[in-house]
């Protein structure tokens, strides 16, 4: 029975909502090792995720419980899968993490300037308190988190052990080191979704050469349709301007082609009766006839878009052995100081 319900027929959905790359790990971690869905990949770069469509609320119940406010929304066939988040919101979100990575920094820059000064003396709870300031607006978010996850009984995954580590450095009184670990992680994080959404665009820009519609040619009238609707053997009208909808051959008209879009190419091509044009051409001058050879689904355009989309979907050997050995080695290791630090505290001999 399980078996039969991980090979069901997985249909795409969007994840809406802000969620990070660590979050998103573990959402691949409990959807693949809950019955009836098994192995999933999401896409983190397009925000996707094919899920067997009768656990869909199963699983939209998982990933809230990882991060609150994420939502699955099924994608129509027609529908632009990598659409930008909020522009706006990103951009303001960015300009605040921005702004406390330069205030934690100049303030760890004083801290440092001033160490020597203030340790030891009747100012040195100015230490403390730039080192802490610092500390706290850089690190509040991954504080939170921590805890969340605390909560939750989620631990081991960075958020944690960012936080154990930081907060065991302010223990001992490294409270440089402590700051500084946090602010490099902060920086770390900024440049990830920075790239991220660098990718997303560029995805989305690559979307937008999809063709919209197709000029069908019906007994003696052109009807606008969707490229799917089209069939092969069917004849469809590329006016100036325009997009070529589906690969097909030239039977009446000659032009030039912009190719760039699939090839790269800047300079245009000419093409004639005979030639063969790609879906995702722009048709730049004259107008063309031309009958359909493949259904756009076997597109070239469509192939290109499938491969982008889904590249994420098909993990190398080495990055599944690594989130496997992860798994494992990062609860050994905090296993493994806690043990030694207990017996040091304790006196015994190791």
């Amino acid at each position: 029975m399980t078996e039969q319900l991980s090979k069901e027929e997985r249909v795409k959905y969007r994840i809406e909502g802000e969620f990070c790359a660590n979050c998103s790990a573990k959402m691949e971690r409990m959807l693949g090792a809950t019955e009836g869905i098994g192995m999933t990949t999401i896409n983190y770069a397009t925000k996707t995720v094919f899920l067997p469509s009768s656990r869909v609320e199963q699983a939209q119940d998982i990933m809230e419980r990882i991060e609150a406010g994420v939502k699955l929304v099924p994608i129509q066939t027609k529908q632009k899968v990598a659409t930008p988040d909020n522009t706006v919101a990103v951009n303001k979100e960015n300009q605040w993490r921005i702004t406390r990575i330069i205030l934690a920094s100049a303030l760890f820059a004083v801290g440092l300037v001033f160490e020597s000064r203030w340790k030891n003396s009747s100012w040195e709870i100015l230490d403390y308190l730039v080192h802490l300031t610092a500390y706290f607006i850089v690190g509040y978010k991954v504080l939170a988190k921590a805890g969340r996850d605390l909560v939750r009984g989620q631990l081991f995954d960075e958020n944690f052990l960012m936080a154990l580590a930081t907060v065991g450095a302010i223990a001992i009184h490294a409270l440089p080191e402590a700051v500084a670990v946090m602010l490099f992680y902060s920086v770390g994080e900024y440049l990830e979704e920075r790239a991220v959404n660098r990718s997303r665009h560029s995805i989305q820009a690559l979307l937008n050469f999809r063709p919209e519609y197709a000029n069908l040619i019906h007994q003696l009238d052109v009807i606008k349709v969707d490229p799917e609707e089209v069939q092969v053997g069917q004849q469809v009208l590329v006016r100036p301007g325009e997009k070529v909808p589906l690969d097909g051959e030239i039977v009446k008209g000659g032009s030039f082609v912009d190719t760039s879009a699939l090839t790269g190419e800047s300079v245009p091509r000419k093409v004639q009766v005979g030639n063969t044009i790609l879906a995702g051409m722009i048709n730049t001058t004259g107008v063309l006839t031309m009958r359909v050879t493949k259904v756009f689904a076997e597109s070239s355009v469509q192939k290109i878009l499938d491969l982008v989309e889904n590249a994420s979907t098909h993990k190398a050997t080495t990055e599944k052995f690594i989130t496997t050995f992860a798994r494992y080695y990062t609860p050994a290791v905090v296993v493994a100081v806690s043990t030694f630090v207990r017996r040091k505290l304790s006196g015994l001999a190791i």
